[in-house]
């Protein structure tokens, strides 16, 4: 998902995510291609990672023993 506020900035999601992780393939990768931006602006990437062991939701319910 892209957007592009009034000022010009934009924002970019994307993700691939099963919470329970228990499939993960080569498939699992996703590549992005940015092309056109101009080499006069700032460009700022974050990265979260979200897998069995990162920001995953299911594996901390089961860690706490799943109440």
């Amino acid at each position: 998902m892209a957007t592009k506020s009034s000022d010009g900035n934009m924002a970019l999601i994307a993700y691939n995510y099963d919470g329970t992780d228990d499939k993960k393939s080569k498939s699992d990768e996703i590549t992005i291609d940015l092309k056109g931006l101009s080499a006069k602006r700032n460009i700022k990437v974050s990265v979260t990672i979200l897998d069995k062991n990162n920001d995953n939701t299911y594996r901390e319910w089961e860690r706490s023993g799943i109440p």
